[in-house]
Formats: C-alpha cells, structure tokens, sequence
C-alpha cells in the first residue's frame, strides 16, 4: 500500500483515484468499488466495523485506497502499512457541506424522491439493504463519522473540521500529503510522486 486517504467523501476522491491510477501508482480502492461488488465488500467491511483486520483481503492487488470506506479506517491502516503516505483531501467547508447533503446524506434522509428510492429497494434487494446497513454504521450510526448529528448543515460542517484536524494531528507529518481540491488532483499528485513511490 501507497497511499492511505484520509480525506471524507465528497472531496475529490474519485478525481484522486483516477490521478494515481494515471501516475501509474497501481489500482486504488474506492468507495465505487463497494458499489460495484456489493456482495463481497459490504461482506469484508462489516467484518472490519465488528474489528476484524481483512486489509490484505480487501485491498487485495490495489496500492493505494481514497475515500470511505478506507478512510474511515485511515488509523487501523497506517498501522498496518508503516510505509503508506496518508493522503488528506480537503474541501471548502460550505460547498463540502452541500455536495455531502446533497449525495450521500440524501441517499439516506430527507423527503426528496432520493431515500424512497433506496429504502423501496432496500425492500426488494438484500444486498442493497446490507449495504444501507454499512453507511448507517459508518456515518450516522454509534461509531460513525456523523454520529455526533447531520441534520444542520453547521453539525456537518462541525465534524468535518474536527475529522480534518484529527488526521493532521494523527499522521506523522513526513507521511502526511494535505491536497486542497483547488489544486487539481494529477499537478498535485505528480508533485508528490517522488515520496509516494
């Protein structure tokens, strides 16, 4: 493993993903790949919610990961690859707020066509239902990131902040890269090449 993202969803973790892929710093981890083998990694990830270690499962052929779920374990990885970059992505707190609201809390919540449509299929589809299971215990549940409250967007904004600050307290800073949005991912990224390789 390479890199580690830190950085919460909704800060241009998918622009990263495609970046170090594009560096040629191997296949990267993201939360599209949950979406895309729901029966297996919804599997893989609960067993790490209840504290199991299936990191060499789950990253299996990938040297790096950005996004949730491996961020929410940014910790439990660092330890385990010693050598990793920890990469933290931030994002302009108001619009991070807005993009967050506006995908992945409204997916769960709110009056909008958006949560209907997910709780129907949750009724239909177990897989579905096992993966609502996941984000509700990653994000709002007891040990969740958003645990704290999301209904306010200032409660959001809160818990953005101290994630942030967490991080930055937590990784040492010689394997610490911070990327700000704004600073396009691959100019960034190619900066950083020499230290991730």
């Amino acid at each position: 493993m390479r890199v580690i993202g830190a950085g919460l969803p909704r800060t241009g973790t998918l622009t990263q993903k495609l970046a170090l892929e594009e560096l040629g710093l191997g296949r990267c981890y993201h939360w599209v790949d949950v979406l895309a083998g729901l029966d297996r990694e919804v599997e893989l990830w609960d067993r790490a919610l209840d504290g199991e270690a299936p990191w060499g499962e789950v990253f299996d052929g990938c040297d790096c990961t950005v996004d949730w779920p491996g961020g929410y374990f940014y910790r439990e990885l660092m330890d385990f690859y010693p050598e990793a970059k920890v990469l933290l992505s931030v994002r302009e707190e108001q619009a991070w707020e807005r993009s967050f609201r506006e995908t992945i809390w409204t997916m769960c919540f709110g009056g909008s066509l958006m949560p209907l449509l997910s709780r129907a299929r949750a009724e239909v589809d177990p897989r579905w239902r096992r993966y609502l299971a996941l984000v509700d215990r990653m994000f709002w549940g007891e040990r969740g990131t958003f645990a704290d409250g999301h209904s306010e967007p200032k409660q959001l904004i809160e818990q953005m902040v101290r994630h942030n600050e967490e991080v930055r307290r937590a990784v040492p800073p010689e394997r610490l890269l911070v990327w700000e949005v704004t600073d396009g991912a691959l100019d960034a990224l190619q900066g950083w090449r020499e230290a991730i390789a």
